[in-house]
């Protein structure tokens, strides 16, 4: 019997799967993938700093919005989500009020699509102050329809 783990053909189905998220900065970063999201904790992310996301399936991004920790410490930062060094969402401002919920206005389609494997996406932090918030980034399967 075959393995329950992202590698398998299957893993998409699971209902939580740890993902792997490194960053560039001091802070301890960490991702996860449950019922259709990518919900990254970040924690002391410094200015002009990026963290890269490995998506292991083929997703296509369809939102994505921040939420500040209860004192996060965030003075004023933006966050964009990238494929490389494209931008696939306008930047989401984060700032020192807790819970502060911050949703992109607008997902650049062209560049929404992850494969398997990729260590494409980032999260790209402005040059301001460090801070602790949430990064949840909402997909949908790609899937390949022959003839399509």
């Amino acid at each position: 019997m075959a393995a329950n783990n992202l590698t398998s053909a299957n893993a998409w189905k699971l209902p939580y799967q740890p993902i792997t998220a490194t960053s560039d900065g001091a802070g301890t970063q960490s991702a996860y993938m449950y019922d259709g999201k990518i919900i990254v904790d970040v924690n002391d992310l410094a200015s002009s700093k990026i963290i890269t996301l490995s998506t292991p399936i083929s997703i296509e991004v369809i939102d994505v919005y921040s939420v500040v920790k209860e004192s996060g410490g965030v003075a004023s930062k933006t966050i964009t989500l990238k494929n490389g060094t494209d931008a696939v969402s306008t930047a989401l401002s984060i700032t020192n009020t807790d819970g502060l919920l911050s949703r992109t206005t607008k997902i650049f389609d062209t560049k929404a699509n992850f494969d398997a494997g990729d260590d494409d996406m980032k999260l790209v932090s402005s040059a301001h102050a460090a801070g602790d918030f949430y990064v949840v980034i909402s997909y949908t399967k790609q899937f390949s329809v022959d003839g399509a």
